[in-house]
């Protein structure tokens, strides 16, 4: 691709405006507060990406933004290019755009990307198709029950882990020392079920519980939520697509099953089924793209996976959400 030496702003806007501080690092299409006095502000040539790929006969499919506090009017603007995108890499300033990252993130979704990867302020964003190429191929033995943590006492139920098959799980560094520890979980490269379970006790008297999973995608968009009594008389299942935030499936004796949008890309997965014993498991796993429980896994796509939450004040059947 051939370089242009001027400087350029790339943009639908006709405003040119860019601001220098002291520091050269600092520079912005945004008069930053967070970098002291503006010592300049110089107008440059604004061009639109439509504009620039017709210069050069190019066609860009990546994106890497270091704009400090341009990138939410670059994804607003450009919302029809970035749907012809696959790999964003975006360095977001928190410190210029505040809250307005969460509202970026929830439009590069909008437009197809999942997030696989957070290293401070930078992300890594990707589309569904090219998720051959996003992530690298793991290996080597699958995770047991031996490689888990000991699982708390959750409220009055008391849980254990009920079983894990076909995963690798990487335990991710805590955000701070009071959250729980996040994993992830990734499809190995087996044939079968590809998931997680716990058993716990349900109270005594108790006619149905609801059991939630916390889950964000990073690579599979699809997964699931397996619950059964401990009596196995009751048995339910829910398909979720990460992507929309929906229960696209349910099947068996299921009372209920939705999704609920919690924060920083987390989402509640959660079903309800009756018991008909004082006891019950649950699973989580993964969806092949073919919307298939069993399949062989490719050793990239997975989820992430923060924890299990029970309920079992579960209201009454209100058909499947």
């Amino acid at each position: 691709m051939p370089v242009s030496r001027r400087t350029r702003n790339a943009s639908r806007s006709s405003d040119g405006t860019f601001y220098i501080h002291d520091e050269i690092l600092d520079g912005s299409p945004v008069a930053r507060a967070d970098a002291g006095i503006t010592v300049t502000r110089v107008n440059t040539p604004v061009y639109t990406v439509d504009r620039i790929e017709c210069e050069y006969g190019i066609k860009f499919n990546a994106v890497i933004m270091d704009i400090e506090g341009g990138e939410l009017s670059f994804i607003e603007e450009n919302g029809s290019f970035l749907g012809g995108v696959d790999l964003l890499i975006v360095e977001f300033h928190h410190q210029v755009i505040g809250d307005d990252v969460t509202r970026a993130a929830d439009m590069l979704r909008d437009h197809g990307f999942i997030n696989i990867e957070t290293t401070g302020s930078s992300e890594v964003w990707t589309k569904p198709s090219r998720l051959g190429i996003a992530a690298p191929r793991l290996g080597g033995p699958v995770a047991i029950i031996g490689d888990l943590p000991a699982v708390p006492v959750s409220g009055a139920h008391q849980a254990a882990w009920d079983g894990v098959d076909g995963l690798y799980v990487n335990w991710k560094p805590r955000a701070s020392p009071g959250l729980a520890q996040a994993v992830e979980l990734v499809a190995a490269a087996t044939a079968g079920r590809h998931r997680l379970g716990i058993r716990f006790e349900v109270a005594v008297g108790v006619s149905a519980c609801r059991v939630t999973a916390l889950v964000r995608p990073k690579i599979a968009a699809l997964a699931y939520l397996e619950m059964r009594d401990g009596s196995s008389t009751k048995y339910g299942i829910a398909v979720y697509d990460l992507r929309t935030g929906s229960c696209i499936r349910a099947a068996g004796d299921l009372l209920d099953a939705g999704v609920e949008a919690g924060e920083s890309g987390w989402l509640e997965i959660w079903c309800e089924l009756p018991c008909a014993v004082p006891s019950a498991a649950a699973y989580v796993g993964i969806v092949s793209p073919a919307g298939d429980l069993s399949y062989r896994g490719d050793g990239r796509s997975g989820l992430d996976f923060l924890r299990f939450e029970f309920d079992s004040e579960a209201p009454g059947a209100n058909g499947v959400g």
